[in-house]
């Protein structure tokens, strides 16, 4: 074994937590999955290693299917905020040894289902939809007083 193997291996062994291997799937599917969630927790490395056993998953298949939002219900997107915003953030993150970008999930998942949140955007929805019908009628009205096939107006 190579030098760099035997480095590989290493690697990969402090990772990726004893208590959730399998002997199941090869050392690369774990070291697939440890190099593609570097931080994920033992239960969400265990699911992805339940799944590959289930799907009967390659290496490879294994690495297209986390790196893949195909078929996710999640959606993800950039958001900049304040610096005291961030530090806030980082505290709470930094207390539940968790990262920034899962505690603002958390806190945007709860504030989006609160009672208030789903009235606002129940009203935002029938405000948008009001604003397309009169945009939509305004056009149609304008296309109707405009369409002349036949050229029977002498416009």
């Amino acid at each position: 074994m190579s030098h760099y193997t035997l480095k590989d291996l290493a690697s990969t062994a402090r990772r990726f937590p004893p208590s959730v291997r399998t002997d199941a799937l090869s050392w690369t599917h774990h070291r697939t999955l440890i190099n593609a969630l570097p931080k994920a927790d033992d239960a969400t490395l265990a699911r992805w290693l339940k799944r590959a056993i289930d799907e009967n998953l390659s290496a490879d298949k294994l690495k297209k299917a986390i790196l893949s939002p195909k078929g996710s219900t999640a959606k993800s997107f950039r958001v900049s905020v304040s610096l005291s915003t961030w530090e806030t953030l980082k505290d709470f993150a930094d207390n539940e040894r968790s990262v920034v970008q899962k505690v603002a999930t958390k806190w945007i998942e709860e504030q989006a289902q609160t009672q208030q949140t789903q009235t606002l955007r129940k009203i935002a929805k029938q405000e948008t939809e009001e604003r397309r019908y009169q945009k939509r009628r305004k056009v149609g009205i304008k296309v109707a007083h405009d369409y002349d096939p036949l050229k029977l107006r002498g416009d």
